[in-house]
């Protein structure tokens, strides 16, 4: 495959001058693709402005807006088996597309990649890009395995798309990837990242309306659409935040559609996610735009009462009124679905027993206490500041949390760090305590991850050189559209060639596989089935043919003795008996010949 098999779809409202130059930009790069845009009903003239400006470029004209559905238009329409999508604020690097290809053509199974985004004039790398390249690397694609991509970057197998439906109508623009990630591996294909597959964004400085509300909703829908109930119960609990209730109720809006359409995805498909999002360290199908929210036991009927009244009146804005209206005493529905019940009763539950905010202390109570223990070093005290002080371990923890790393030892090492900082303050200073608490916890996570992370722990200065290799890789990449060679990283990184290669080596040392992986596909055998092992056939083989060389030098009496001692396995009396001699004489005959075997194997 080459560029020439891909075609490029842009789905686009109300936003000419960014088409504009997105159009500008692929049609003057070398291998200028075939570009598709589809309109979705705008009314600023970008149809016609585009059908002048660019000819070459077919337009689909939509009457409405159909949001995410619009790239299944443009799909439909492509004659390529490739179809590459960008928005109307992103483009394709030069030589982008022709690598997507050829990993299509070297992976047969590949029905999804996405690219790396560069996003600004600075070109800086997207964050999601940086989690997706850190999932595990699986058989059968060019990259690491992801769960989720970004739309204004990726390229699918045409096929493979509109097999399994392709975007969702319902979803409108905003969290729609992560659904259709899902469908595509239940259908068998896999998705990746690829590091040199390049994409600019410049992000349009408006801001969609609702945008927020709407991927809170499809990130819920898409829960409980595929994935098993304690995750997407799970999902429903981090909604329970004051900034996300409108999606909340959107999502409770279209409860029963999304209860009729459910399919929990197969066993080997959510083992998948859950192994992407272990190694990656983000949740499978949230996307980073969202807030996160922990359900902490000590405050939950604190949040759930004040969240209680703004999620009813979410409700009752919802389309139609369609979750708002009937309420019964504790907020519950006659006619509701399970997933809309559930909420409810957690509601019911938490209501009735009024919970209790934590109480708070005052900075100058926690500057009585600092003072005090470093007067007196008394253990109570320590105690204390340690149990007021947790919560600022838990989220400095938080911050360095990882899929690899479990969030418990996290929280145990920032704890570590807590208590030396407690140990070492000095009041008299006149510093705040967590101006010098956090970086000593932020201190003991980082020791953590240098000295623990590595699977393999190679030498400290192989380390620095392995994550010096590893910066100015990419680097390189972003500035060179390619991979770099051995002597262009040697050269910006100062090392010689012999150690850029000893630091690659040690790169690959730093995650482990797992041999319960599958080795192709997620049916097929795991890769610890598919290991070579040490035959001891060979050595049987070897170990025979030296004996039939070394028993040529013993008589025919000698060679039956053997026979009957370890092939038959008889005992000396009873070899006797078999060719009429005492159990003394055989014995001595059966040293003899052993010596005589051993003597012949030295002098050999």
């Amino acid at each position: 495959m080459g560029p020439e098999e891909v075609t490029v779809v842009i789905a686009t409202r109300d936003r000419c001058p960014t088409l504009l130059a997105t159009l500008r930009r692929l049609c003057a790069l070398p291998d200028a693709p075939a570009v598709i845009v589809v309109d979705n009903g705008s009314t600023d003239g970008s149809v016609a402005v585009v059908r002048h400006v660019a000819p070459q470029a077919r337009v689909i004209e939509l009457r409405s807006n159909l949001g995410v559905a619009a790239r299944n238009a443009g799909t439909q329409a492509a004659a390529t088996p490739l179809v590459a999508f960008c928005d109307d604020d992103s483009w394709w690097s030069a030589g982008a597309l022709a690598r997507a290809a050829r990993h299509f053509a070297g992976h047969p199974r590949l029905g999804l990649l996405a690219g790396r985004i560069l996003v600004g004039p600075e070109e800086h790398l997207d964050p999601t890009c940086e989690r997706m390249a850190r999932g595990p690397r699986l058989p059968g694609a060019p990259g690491p395995a992801i769960a989720g991509f970004l739309a204004c970057a990726v390229v699918f197998r045409r096929d493979a798309l509109l097999a399994v439906g392709g975007f969702e109508e319902r979803f409108g623009l905003g969290g729609e990837e992560a659904l259709l990630t899902m469908d595509l591996l239940t259908a068998g294909w896999t998705a990746s990242y690829a590091d040199d597959v390049v994409a600019h964004h410049h992000p349009h400085p408006g801001h969609r309306r609702g945008r927020r509300r709407a991927i809170v909703r499809n990130d819920l829908w898409t829960m409980w659409l595929r994935r098993p109930v304690g995750v997407a119960t799970g999902a429903t609990l981090r909604a329970l935040t004051p900034g996300r209730l409108g999606g909340l109720a959107d999502a409770l809006a279209g409860s029963a559609w999304v209860w009729r359409e459910r399919r929990v995805l197969p066993a080997p498909v959510e083992r998948r996610l859950r192994m992407i999002a272990r190694v990656s360290g983000r949740p499978t199908g949230v996307r980073n735009r969202t807030t996160r929210f922990r359900w902490a036991s000590s405050s939950v009927r604190w949040r759930t009462e004040r969240v209680a009244g703004d999620l009813h009146a979410a409700l009752r804005e919802s389309d139609g009124n369609a979750c708002g209206a009937g309420l019964g005493p504790h907020g519950a529905h006659q006619d509701l679905d399970p997933i809309s019940e559930g909420v409810f009763r957690l509601y019911a539950i938490t209501s009735t027993t009024p919970g209790r905010r934590p109480s708070a202390q005052s900075p100058h109570d926690d500057a009585q206490l600092l003072a005090r223990y470093a007067r007196t070093r008394a253990p109570e005290l320590r105690d204390r500041l340690v149990r007021r002080y947790l919560p600022l371990a838990r989220y400095s923890a938080s911050q360095y949390a990882r899929g690899s790393e479990p969030f418990d030892d996290l929280l145990q090492v920032a704890s570590v760090g807590l208590l030396k900082a407690i140990d070492r303050y000095e009041p008299a200073r006149g510093a705040e305590f967590s101006s010098y608490a956090l970086p000593t916890m932020a201190g003991e996570l980082r020791r953590h991850f240098r000295d623990r992370s590595w699977n393999v722990r190679p030498p400290r200065d192989l380390q620095d050189h392995a994550l010096a290799v590893e910066r100015v890789t990419t680097a390189l990449i972003a500035d060179l559209g390619r991979s770099p060679t051995i002597e262009e990283i040697a050269e910006r990184t100062g090392l010689g060639e012999d150690s850029v290669l000893e630091a690659r080596q040690a790169l690959a040392s730093r995650h482990a596989v797992s041999f319960s992986l599958p080795a192709s596909g997620d049916d097929g055998p795991d890769l610890g089935e598919c290991m070579g092992t040490s035959d001891a056939g060979f050595d049987g083989a070897e170990n025979r043919a030296t004996l039939a060389r070394l028993v040529r030098h013993l008589s025919h009496r000698e060679r039956e003795i053997l026979r009957l001692r370890f092939d038959e396995d008889l005992t000396q009396a009873e070899i006797g008996e078999r060719i009429g001699l005492s159990q003394m004489h055989v014995s001595r005959l059966l040293r003899n010949a052993l010596e005589k075997l051993r003597r012949e194997d030295r002098c050999s």
